[in-house]
């Protein structure tokens, strides 16, 4: 397979998945004809979710693949490296801290990982 066909591959999946997460939902609404109540749910409220999914995706693949070229090993992940387990401890060491703070769970397992 050629690299251009594997592009136009992950092109027409990228477009058909996004389809598919925007149309489904509590009820399904077709993001083609959508009209009035339908609409707005789609787009205010189902497109923001779709489009920070597909960020977050594949946010995740480059740190990963970031890991693997930084250490020059292609098994190198969180898990292996122990960062996952230290974020983890962060975590709850700000949740022992300061119990009622999402913010606090955030920057503990920010800083665990960090350390």
């Amino acid at each position: 397979m050629s690299g251009g066909t594997k592009w136009a591959l992950g092109a027409l999946t990228f477009v058909i998945s996004a389809y598919f997460m925007l149309g489904v939902g509590e009820q399904w609404i077709n993001p083609i004809q959508a009209r009035g109540q339908d609409a707005t749910i789609l787009w205010q409220l189902r497109l923001p979710r779709v489009v920070l999914a597909f960020a977050v995706g594949g946010l995740l693949a480059l740190a990963g693949a970031w890991f693997q070229v930084l250490l020059g090993n292609a098994l190198a992940e969180p898990y292996v490296l122990g960062v996952a387990g230290s974020s983890a401890a962060g975590a709850v060491l700000a949740l022992a801290w300061m119990p009622d703070s999402a913010w606090a769970m955030s920057t503990g397992a920010f800083a665990g990982a960090w350390l």
